[in-house]
């Protein structure tokens, strides 16, 4: 009986003390506590955020989602050192949830939840992806918003494209597309989800509708081709079409 109990036992205290976890229990708090839990008088100091959101080269939102693309092996490791040492400082001083910065580290938090979680099972997903979308990390840079444009408090024009240049689902949008086109249509799903869970964590009070309907992407890389991420050798295929026309050239002269 016991040898049943102790691994479940052990697991419980796993997810009950993992404090860099969305999902999981810290001390009796919740994720949603993370940001300004105490009453103290003092403010947080911008300067110290920014220094934490430097450690892992985030500047806005799309930072966010790309770091699993860029580098999902150490991920884990980076995002824990830092909500670890910055939980420590915001648990000690007051910020407003429209702080640009503390809603950034908001962010990281959600990434890590679904990421880095022992209850979470999109790490797996993404790791199957992993090497297809890796190769697409610098593409991904044309998806990026304008400058600034997460702090804006008006919905309206967070979400309205005739606004910004690129809105909250265009962003969206830009990632499914570019991950279909590559990909295919599973791994396009899987990093939008991502994409909308992370941006939407940073927005302080800002609900944009229909996110979750997808454009639609003419020929996307069709899914046998990216098993285990791999996805076709198109400088082979290129080649071996041109040994071909070759020969059929070759031969028709002979003749």
């Amino acid at each position: 009986m016991w040898k049943l109990l102790v691994p479940q036992i052990l697991i419980n205290f796993i997810l009950t003390v993992d404090a860099s976890c969305v999902t999981c229990k810290s001390n009796g708090k919740s994720g949603n506590d993370f940001l300004g839990t105490t009453s103290s008088a003092l403010a947080c100091d911008d300067d110290k955020l920014i220094e934490y959101l430097a450690k892992i080269q985030v500047l806005n939102p799309e930072d966010i989602v790309q770091m699993p693309i860029n580098n999902l092996e150490s991920l884990c490791r980076d995002l824990d050192d830092v909500l670890k040492s910055s939980g420590k400082y915001l648990n000690n001083c007051t910020v407003s949830e429209t702080n640009l910065y503390a809603n950034l580290l908001k962010g990281v938090k959600q990434l890590d939840s679904e990421c880095c979680c022992a209850e979470s099972s999109f790490y797996a997903k993404l790791s199957k992806y992993y090497l297809c979308l890796h190769d697409l990390r610098n593409d991904y840079e044309a998806c990026d918003g304008p400058p600034d444009w997460n702090e804006e408090p008006d919905n309206t024009k967070v979400c309205n494209a005739n606004f910004h240049f690129r809105d909250f689902k265009n962003i969206v949008d830009c990632y499914y597309v570019k991950s279909a086109k590559v990909c295919g249509i599973n791994a396009a799903k899987t990093v939008k989800d991502l994409a909308i869970k992370v941006v939407a964590s940073t927005l302080c009070n800002t609900v944009c509708h229909g996110l979750n309907t997808n454009p639609h992407v003419p020929d996307p890389m069709p899914e046998k081709y990216v098993a285990n991420g791999k996805v076709p050798n198109m400088e082979i295929d290129t080649k071996w079409m041109f040994i071909l026309i070759t020969i059929l050239f070759l031969l028709g002269n002979y003749q």
